[in-house]
């Protein structure tokens, strides 16, 4: 089961929790295996199992099968987590039902029988609270990496609710697809080294990659350096990219605006490295570096070498 569909459950374990609700999982039988389904036992009320097999390429019968039970069991929230393929089949299946939809939320609440939906809003500047009103299913988007995953256990399993549908053929036609060589992605990451807008030079751009490598960390981009092609959108980290919680973050020549620092609130150390000490960024750094990136990784390598090394008394 992914990371990002047990975030989604802790949110709403905690939701079901807040309004004295009871928590259920969609699951798509060709997407989960029987020890998850027993993991999922223990985390929701309800598992409604649709019965279908569906190429993972076909959106549009998810699409039909997600609106299928939405219309027969009515929830009162309905979540999915922003993840790519989240955000291509929300709006379609917000369209469908006739409600609203907001997107990206780092942190919803329940206030009665109201879904208070908290995201960033006019480029990061600040968090809107928006309520859903006048619909009969409130719907929502969870920022992937902005939660924790769901506790091992939550609720008690009270019934498993089979949901079937007819059998349908996709209007999509997969004519060819290629598997991506992934790197190590930042928002499971114990340590990320983070470039900005400040890193312009090729130079400095190997010399961090090399950085990251040689710790162990993977590595994330602002929007600046993605529009820069240098970068995969894939590990823009910000507002509209990944949210992240490592223990550290090393911030590389990144000024610290709102939608990136939107990205990073969760990490537990913020090392930030930049040449302008009047930054925005050191305002949100737990450990400020006024220099030249190339200048800090040359002495910090040193250092990380020397700790390596054995003493002479070891040798002895």
């Amino acid at each position: 089961m992914r990371q990002s569909s047990l975030e989604v459950l802790n949110v709403g374990c905690q939701l079901a929790v807040e309004c004295h609700g009871k928590l259920g999982a969609i699951v798509i039988e060709s997407d989960v295996s029987a020890d998850e389904l027993i993991r999922l036992a223990s985390l929701c009320h309800y598992i409604i199992l649709v019965q279908d097999r569906i190429n993972p390429f076909e959106e549009d019968l998810y699409i039909r099968d997600l609106v299928s039970v939405c219309r027969q069991y009515k929830p009162n929230v309905f979540l999915l987590s922003a993840t790519l393929f989240g955000k291509s089949i929300a709006p379609a299946i917000a369209v469908q039902l006739q409600v609203g939809l907001t997107a990206d939320c780092t942190e919803l609440r329940m206030d009665s029988s109201a879904l208070i939906q908290i995201r960033p809003a006019l480029g990061g500047e600040l968090l809107a609270e928006i309520k859903t009103l006048n619909n009969h299913i409130q719907m929502a988007t969870v920022a992937s990496g902005g939660v924790q995953a769901a506790p091992p256990q939550a609720f008690l399993h009270t019934g498993t609710q089979l949901f079937k549908v007819d059998t349908a053929i996709s209007r999509i036609e997969l004519t060819d697809w290629r598997k991506a060589e992934l790197s190590a992605t930042p928002e499971h990451s114990e340590i990320v080294v983070g470039v900005g807008r400040g890193i312009k030079y090729e130079n400095e751009f190997l010399a961090i990659r090399k950085f990251a490598q040689d710790i162990g960390a993977s590595i994330g981009f602002t929007r600046a350096v993605i529009d820069e092609s240098w970068a995969d959108e894939r590990n823009l980290i910000g507002q509209t990219g990944k949210s992240i919680k490592p223990r550290i973050y090393f911030a590389f020549g990144i000024s610290g605006a709102i939608h990136h620092i939107t990205g990073i609130r969760g990490a537990q150390y913020i090392i930030a490295v930049n040449t302008d000490r009047e930054a925005p960024i050191f305002k949100y750094a737990h450990y400020g570096i006024v220099a030249e990136p190339l200048q800090f990784i040359t002495d910090i390598s040193k250092h990380l070498a020397a700790q390596r090394e054995p003493s002479p008394a070891a040798d002895g």
